[in-house]
């Protein structure tokens, strides 16, 4: 810029910015006045992450909110409390798949974590 010395840095700053914010107005005003925005809803396919196995009042408020998938870890601990045995009604996943269906919400489980009923010498093998 030549002449960059003759406006000090503080107003220079203030300019840029107010030309960054008319052309930001000058592209937005004219696709709210054309309608052409997309109408306010979530597409079917965006979901939420959770962590907890969701009770009633919560899951409402996901299905209402417009979520229609749900990622939930499944804690291998909580499954698997005796080696062999997996409990899934204890751990509250029963419930919390009963409850999505119902409501036509999609799940993602991901079993994560470790076993407390497995040792690390058992992983590496």
């Amino acid at each position: 810029m030549a002449c960059a010395h003759l406006v000090p840095e503080p107003m220079g700053k203030s300019v840029r910015v107010a030309a960054g914010l008319v052309l930001l107005l000058s592209i937005v005003a004219p696709c709210q006045a054309a309608g052409s925005l997309p109408d306010l809803t979530i597409p079917n396919g965006f979901g939420v992450n959770i962590h907890f196995t969701g009770a009633p009042r919560d899951l409402d408020l996901i299905h209402d909110g417009g979520f229609r998938v749900i990622r939930m870890d499944f804690s291998w601990s909580r499954i698997e409390q005796q080696k062999g045995v997996y409990d899934f009604e204890k751990a509250g996943y029963d419930a919390l798949t009963a409850g999505c269906v119902k409501r036509g919400i999609r799940l993602i489980y991901i079993l994560d974590y470790h076993s407390i009923c497995s040792s690390r010498i058992e992983w590496q093998r």
